[in-house]
């Protein structure tokens, strides 16, 4: 066979195609077809088609493997990445991730292939394409990624790299964990926004964070789409958390009853009692692990409480969060293995509660969970999956983001020892100093928002579709908001002159719903550890941190209490 070579990428594409269905593929629902229904589909330039049985298999029951999504995915993102690439350009594909959701019959059924673009640069051109059936939904996702060189410039040529263009990236390394606010910082001073592979830009200024969280428009129900495309809601339950308003306020409202400050106010004894249980523990062993033997403990048990889950039942919410935590950071920065894990700890999670709840129906407790599932029952203003989600969201994220608050505020102070002193010799200075922690290491540092109509930030002008992320970790480090940002001061929200709010609780519709609950837990255990007058002291000089990225937070601390 002679080749042209004058051919486009494309036409290329398409001889290679048609040369497998000239080879003899067996017709049907297989390979062969495959082809063939995309041959028509590339030589009419479209990206999106349907797919429906041959005749000769109208009347039996075929089920799509995996190898026949994996042509449909490859070849869908194919005909959207060579649209991108300019004909004659040079390319090799670089890494291909099909994430296969179901399989599905084809009788009586429609496949729907979908492919886009979600960059094109000059080096590099990357794209996703989604299978879904005849009810919409998710068959397969997957995303490929090309490295491409044009044609008027050799293939080993290098194109200069823009300033800093990977410095906020470069935090999410593991060498940078420790301290990603030099990165941060390099990244903000460079550009307001940051393009990354992730489809989405890091904002990085404190104001143009504000400017997005305040404003409607930006929407906070599509971090599923933007971080996890083609995992479903069963998979990563978040209720309301991911959600706009009706849904949103509607849910929101059935459990904010039990998160005003005057509520949780009510707990303080209880939380009091914990917290000297768990430090008399501490300074009897006097060295331990402060994650596990303070900052799991409290939150978790707390929240648990507050929910209704018995204490023996724990260490497996524990673990199931902990799987949970790390899957919020976009599936493109997990391995396999950590989104199985997910996958397993959110079904493991929704089968708990389910049975809890049934239990709560039989006998009420008193709980929320009792007060949710009675409120399921009796109308349509909570269903039953709806109460499921809301009962993982609240056990999550009410304790994961308070267990990296402990950590990092604790080793805070130990690494500034004079605002140490400072809080022992004033212990008001234990609320202030609570907010100095939140700011300075905050346990968020990571959100997204997805526009819903043609707006401008940062001098961009995002269309409707497109989606942001916002870098609480940097934008907390703002100087243009915070005086000396990389100080940890705990007399900095202590004073009369007003100072800025530090957005790791979010603002606007979603500011955090258990902020109150997180603030008094921290408070009371500073205040217990100043009360016994202890020191405190690493142990190591090297501190493991989590691989989350979303919920930064540390591994382990050995700390000495005396």
């Amino acid at each position: 066979m002679t080749v042209d070579q004058g051919e486009t990428t494309l036409q290329r594409r398409l001889r290679d195609l048609k040369s497998l269905v000239d080879y003899g593929v067996e017709a049907g629902i297989g390979v062969g077809h495959s082809l063939g229904v995309l041959l028509e589909t590339l030589e009419e330039g479209r990206t999106v088609w349907t797919l429906e049985p041959s005749p000769a298999a109208a009347n039996a029951l075929y089920t799509v493997h995996g190898g026949v999504i994996a042509t449909l995915l490859d070849t869908a993102m194919g005909s959207a990445v060579y649209t991108a690439i300019e004909d004659g350009s040079l390319y090799t594909t670089l890494e291909l991730k099909v994430n296969f959701i179901r399989s599905v019959g084809l009788q009586d059924d429609v496949l729907t292939c979908e492919a886009r673009v979600l960059h094109a640069g000059r080096r590099t051109a990357t794209a996703e394409g989604r299978v879904t059936d005849s009810k919409g939904r998710l068959v397969a996702h997957g995303t490929t990624t090309c490295l491409v060189y044009a044609p008027t410039a050799p293939a080993v040529e290098e194109t200069p790299a823009p300033p800093n263009p990977g410095a906020a990236l470069d935090a999410f390394d593991p060498q940078h964990w420790p301290d990603p606010y030099p990165r941060y910082a390099a990244a903000r001073e460079s550009a307001p926004l940051v393009t990354t592979p992730l489809g989405v830009h890091l904002v990085t200024r404190y104001a143009d964070c504000v400017a997005i969280l305040e404003d409607n428009t930006w929407s906070h129900a599509h971090e599923a789409d933007l971080f996890h495309p083609g995992v479903e809601h069963v998979d990563l339950p978040t209720s309301f958390l991911w959600m706009d308003p009706p849904d949103h306020t509607r849910l929101r409202g059935l459990v904010s009853k039990a998160f005003t400050a005057r509520t949780i106010s009510r707990l303080r004894p209880r939380i009091e009692q914990l917290v000297t249980e768990l430090v008399d523990a501490v300074v009897a062993a006097g060295e331990v692990d402060v994650i596990t033997a303070l900052a799991y403990p409290l939150p978790l048990t707390i929240i648990a409480e507050l929910l209704g889950a018995p204490a023996a039942d724990h260490p497996d919410l524990q673990r199931w969060s902990h799987a949970l935590a790390r899957g919020f950071d976009p599936d493109r920065l997990l391995y396999a293995e950590e989104r199985e894990a997910r996958t397993r700890a959110a079904k493991e999670f929704v089968a708990y509660f389910r049975d809890l709840i049934e239990r709560r129906r039989a006998e009420p407790a008193g709980d929320l969970i009792s007060d949710l599932a009675l409120v399921e029952e009796q109308g349509d203003a909570l269903t039953l999956d709806e109460v499921l989600a809301t009962c993982v969201t609240l056990l999550v994220a009410g304790h994961e983001t308070s267990v990296n608050l402990v950590g990092n505020g604790i080793l805070a102070l130990i690494r500034n020892p004079d605002q140490y002193e400072l809080l022992c010799a004033d212990p008001e200075l234990a609320g202030p100093a609570v907010e100095e922690m939140l700011r300075y290491d905050s346990p968020v540092h990571m959100t997204t928002r997805l526009a819903h109509e043609r707006t401008e930030i940062a001098g961009r002008t995002f269309a409707a579709g497109e989606g942001v992320a916002l870098l609480f970790g940097s934008a907390n480090r703002d100087p243009a908001a915070f005086p000396d940002p990389d100080k940890f001061d705990i007399t900095r929200y202590a004073g009369s002159d007003p100072v800025k709010r530090h957005l790791t609780f979010s603002l606007g519709i979603h500011y955090c719903l258990g902020a109150p609950l997180a603030r008094l837990e921290m408070e009371i255990l500073l205040r217990e550890l100043v009360r016994r007058g202890l020191t405190m002291t690493l142990t190591t000089d090297e501190i493991p941190y989590r691989r989350n990225i979303v919920l930064r937070g540390i591994e382990k601390l050995t700390v000495l209490f005396e």
